[in-house]
C-alpha cells in the first residue's frame, strides 16, 4: 500500500451495487474496521443513528465507512467527504436491473437477516408498477450522486465494472485508492470480488445483484 497508511475512506452508493461486499473486502485488505450503513433506520432497533458529522469525525483511523445515498442529504454527504482521505461513489449502469432487484429485495427480503443473502429471481411475480416505483427513486439518487461528484470532482465508479468477469475496472478502483492491487482479491471466496457470488441467481448460473 502506498500513500496513505492509515487511510478513511468513504463509500456513498446507490443501493444493490455490491456495496457491502467491497466494504467487507476493503476492511480484510487494509486491515482496518468497517462501519455498515450507520445511519440506516431500522424498524424497533435502539441502534439507529441520525446523520451526525460528529459521529463520523470521531471515528478514529484508519476506517471505512459504507454509507446509502438516500440515508442522509446531498449536503450532509458532500460534508462529509472532506472528513476522509478517499470517498468512493457507486452506481450501476444497468438502472432497470437495479430497480428490479431493489423491488425484489423490497417486497422478499424485509427481514434484515435475508437483505443480504443470495435469491432466486422472481422478476415475474413482480409488477411494474412496484419496479417503476423503484425506477423513480434510483434516478433520484443517482441525481444526486452526480451532484455529489460534480462538487466534490470525483469519479464516479460502476457495479458493472468492479464485478466484471476481468479485473479493470477493479485495479483502476485500487490504483484510486492508492492500494496494490492482487489478482486473487477476485479469485478467493474470502473477498468475493467476483460476480460468481453476486446475491441474484437465475436459472443457467446467470446471476446478478
Amino acid at each position: 500500500m502506498g500513500g496513505f497508511f492509515f487511510m478513511k475512506i468513504l463509500l456513498i452508493h446507490t443501493g444493490r451495487v455490491g456495496s457491502r461486499a467491497l466494504t467487507r473486502a476493503l476492511s480484510k485488505i487494509c486491515k482496518y474496521p468497517s462501519k455498515e450503513e450507520p445511519f440506516q433506520l431500522k424498524e424497533k432497533s435502539q441502534r439507529s443513528k441520525k446523520p451526525s458529522l460528529s459521529y463520523l469525525k470521531h471515528l478514529n483511523s484508519p476506517y471505512i465507512v459504507d454509507n446509502v445515498i438516500s440515508h442522509a442529504s446531498v449536503d450532509f454527504h458532500i460534508k462529509s467527504i472532506s472528513l476522509f482521505d478517499k470517498t468512493i461513489l457507486i452506481t450501476r449502469r444497468e438502472i432497470k436491473e437495479q430497480a428490479i432487484s431493489y423491488a425484489h429485495a423490497w417486497k422478499y427480503l424485509q427481514d434484515i437477516n435475508s437483505w443480504h443473502k443470495p435469491y432466486t429471481d422472481k422478476v415475474s411475480e413482480l409488477t411494474e408498477e412496484e419496479i417503476q416505483e423503484q425506477l423513480s427513486i434510483l434516478k433520484n439518487a443517482n441525481r444526486n450522486l452526480n451532484t455529489i461528484a460534480n462538487e466534490c470532482k470525483l469519479p464516479i465508479f460502476y457495479y458493472e465494472d468492479l464485478f466484471s468477469e476481468d479485473s479493470k475496472g477493479l485495479k483502476y478502483l485500487f490504483k484510486y485508492l492508492d492500494i496494490e492491487y492482487k489478482e486473487y482479491y477476485r479469485s478467493d471466496q474470502i473477498y468475493k470480488l467476483n460476480p460468481r457470488f453476486r446475491y441474484r441467481t437465475f436459472a443457467k448460473n446467470k446471476s446478478l445483484f
